[in-house]
């Protein structure tokens, strides 16, 4: 199934929840996506919403096969939201200031994670991503905080697991490895700031 539709700007609480047939989503004017939306929609390959600004809690929980979400005018992403996307490889946010918990958690296989402008990565934001190896982040004004180092569990900058590498601006770095929680990730040598 496919739908298409430039005149939607909203997408309301629960609309497509567990709508297990729903394979391709082009909303080119589509700007907030309510929590729950597209939970379980298990099926979708293709989500196209150039304009999208703001995404509810649960918004795409356990959407298994969407291989890659580029959004680049999304700047808020609630709790859940791309949970258990076990086949997206690439999240591409360039503009977000803020991811609730869990928000890309358990996405197997997702490598690159872009967090644009966020300031605070919260508990368990990467939990069980056992692929992650780059995340950007482009604050450049002050370092984003990051809250616990268990906000990267079971990935590989977790202790002793193989590490990865975060891009920050280049004036940020040392303040970066001298962080709370950060500079655990970096004396543990799992996390290299470039």
């Amino acid at each position: 199934t496919e739908f298409q539709n430039t005149s939607v700007t909203k997408v309301s609480q629960y609309t497509c929840y567990n709508y297990t047939t729903l394979k391709t989503i082009d909303f080119p004017n589509l700007t907030t996506i309510d929590a729950y939306a597209f939970n379980n929609c298990s099926a979708i390959t293709s989500f196209n919403a150039p304009k999208l600004k703001t995404m509810g809690s649960y918004s795409f929980y356990n959407v298994a096969v969407l291989t890659s979400i580029n959004f680049p005018e999304l700047t808020t992403i609630g709790s859940y939201a791309f949970r258990q996307c076990r086949k997206i490889t690439r999240a591409m946010f360039p503009k977000l200031t803020s991811l609730g918990a869990y928000g890309l958690s358990r996405c197997n296989v997702l490598a690159v994670a872009d967090l644009g402008l966020i300031s605070t990565i919260n508990g368990n934001v990467f939990a069980e991503d056992s692929n992650l190896k780059t995340i950007i982040l482009r604050k450049a004004d002050a370092i984003v905080t990051l809250g616990a180092v268990n906000a990267f569990t079971s990935t590989p900058f977790a202790s002793g697991k193989s590490g990865g590498t975060v891009y920050v601006p280049q004036a940020l770095i040392e303040q970066y490895q001298t962080a709370t929680n950060w500079t655990t990730l970096y004396t543990g040598g799992t996390c290299t700031f470039l």
